[in-house]
């Protein structure tokens, strides 16, 4: 096998530092995926069509991505190989290619999200009494986010366990919180939880672009380092 000197010898371990460096990282957003899946469960629970809206599900699928890709990278450095880094680079740009499609997708349509949302929010307040996932979900989100209903706390009406003037418990604010104060007429949120969740969804995704944008930029870094290191080997190869 040959070896590569001189510059690109220093380019080929700024490429192996910095593959090792992703595969760790991938590492940390698979970890830091998971622990967010158990804590916005809730989100993926009442908004069913759009699950990658949930962060948890979004570290979990780049975590994985990062960590093999980064690997094959890694190891294509240190073992010099022209296989591992063709295929490194063919992975890094198509990861570009639909980073940049999805990107564009989600400004293209970002409009048509909110109607999503509230047809996904009005149809999981129906299933509040029969689906214990969903009860759930409407109990965490209503009490953390502190909304009751999609718009209005009037929404809960078109269950048909909920009569006039009557709402889930967890729509109560704190100083009235105690057993059926949801149906006693207490003091509940009078702010619906579809804004108040599309909020908190794009404060979210703001910071996933960010670090989306972060990566793609690595992502172009890391494909010039891998082709300077596979011009060198077959520049050598030919010595």
């Amino acid at each position: 096998m040959a070896t590569v000197g001189g510059f690109a010898r220093v380019i080929k371990y700024l490429l192996f530092l910095f593959t090792f460096v992703f595969v760790v990282t991938g590492i940390i957003l698979l970890s830091l995926g998971i622990a967010l899946h158990t804590k916005e469960q809730a989100f993926a629970v009442l908004l069913p069509t759009f699950p990658f809206l949930n962060v948890g599900n979004l570290l979990i699928a780049v975590g994985i991505i990062v960590f093999l890709v980064s690997f094959l990278g890694c190891f294509g450095a240190m073992r010099e190989s022209r296989l591992l880094l063709l295929l490194f680079i063919g992975f890094l740009l198509l990861i570009f290619i639909l980073e940049m499609a999805i990107g564009g997708l989600g400004y293209r349509y970002r409009n048509e999200v909110t109607d999503f949302v509230t047809d996904d929010l009005k149809d999981g307040l129906m299933q509040y009494m029969n689906d214990t996932s969903y009860m759930e979900a409407w109990d965490q989100i209503q009490s953390e986010l502190m909304c009751c209903g999609v718009v209005h706390p009037d929404d809960w009406y078109r269950n048909s366990t909920f009569k006039q003037n009557q709402v889930p418990d967890s729509c109560c604010k704190p100083e009235n919180i105690h057993p059926m104060c949801g149906r006693d007429g207490s003091a509940v949120y009078n702010q619906g939880c579809k804004q108040v969740m599309i909020i908190a969804l794009q404060s979210n995704l703001a910071g996933v672009a960010a670090g989306g944008i972060i990566i793609a930029l690595f992502e172009v870094l890391g494909m010039v380092c891998a082709c300077l290191v596979l011009v060198s080997i077959r520049r050598d190869k030919k010595v």
